[in-house]
């Protein structure tokens, strides 16, 4: 039920991104949908309401297959009112398929561009900060909180970003590329400043050392670790659970 609280779940789903955001006017919204269709329909049987299916918004952040694999098999499981997709068209099967059920279904699919905004109701935002051939980069926010998700970010984006001034401080921050050194340069992160950075990647892969060295003094989660990660704020706080 709404309670006022604005959560981001980070799904565990390997190689891959999928990260469920409730609003805390009670609407939903996924971004990306990792690999495989069964992690994600298990995953979000635990997390939707029973009697109400419905995703209000589908994210896609970057359209391979490590982000979108998983959505193939998410109509008829779920309702999804809209998509917002940037990136360039894919180029495999499960993205031409993703895209064929959309139209079978009806479903409008809106290109992203930057500077767009997604009203989520109570206040609460999910701002496209950037969007281009690689993908896009967004904001969630509500109040005094944001999380930056840098899932579709390039090194020409970073570079645009940083030298326009393009990003903000956030409460937190998910890495960028599963933990690329490059990516998730020492001037993201000092610009940024995160209290919190969540790493989603493959069990049996450690990240990269120059990245955890980078980020001394925050905390960090991992999805192969930890599981899932649930980070929810009030507006004001914020606080983060994890599956284990």
């Amino acid at each position: 039920r709404p309670d006022a609280t604005l959560r981001l779940t980070f799904f565990d789903v390997g190689d891959g991104d999928a990260t469920l955001i409730q609003t805390p006017g009670g609407r939903w919204v996924l971004v990306d949908g990792g690999p495989g269709a069964s992690v994600l329909t298990s995953a979000l049987g635990q997390r939707l309401p029973l009697f109400n299916r419905t995703l209000d918004w589908v994210v896609i952040a970057a359209s391979d297959d490590e982000h979108i694999g998983g959505l193939v098999g998410l109509l008829g499981q779920v309702n999804v009112g809209g998509v917002l997709a940037a990136g360039a068209p894919g180029k495999s099967g499960a993205y031409s398929q993703w895209m064929a059920k959309l139209a079978e279904a009806q479903i409008p699919v809106v290109t992203a561009e930057a500077g767009q905004v997604l009203d989520l109701g109570e206040g609460a935002r999910l701002e496209v900060v950037s969007a281009g051939e690689s993908g896009g980069v967004f904001r969630v926010s509500w109040q005094k909180a944001s999380f930056l998700l840098p899932i579709g970010m390039d090194g020409e984006t970073l570079e645009r970003l940083l030298a326009r001034q393009g990003l903000a401080p956030a409460y937190g921050l998910l890495l960028a590329g599963q933990g690329d050194v490059a990516l998730n340069s020492e001037e993201l992160i000092r610009v940024v400043n995160p209290g919190v950075a969540v790493l989603s990647q493959e069990a049996g892969a450690p990240p990269a050392s120059p990245v955890l060295k980078r980020l001394e003094g925050r905390t960090v989660l991992r999805t192969d670790l930890n599981g899932w990660i649930e980070w929810a704020s009030d507006g004001q706080r914020a606080w983060v659970t994890t599956e284990r």
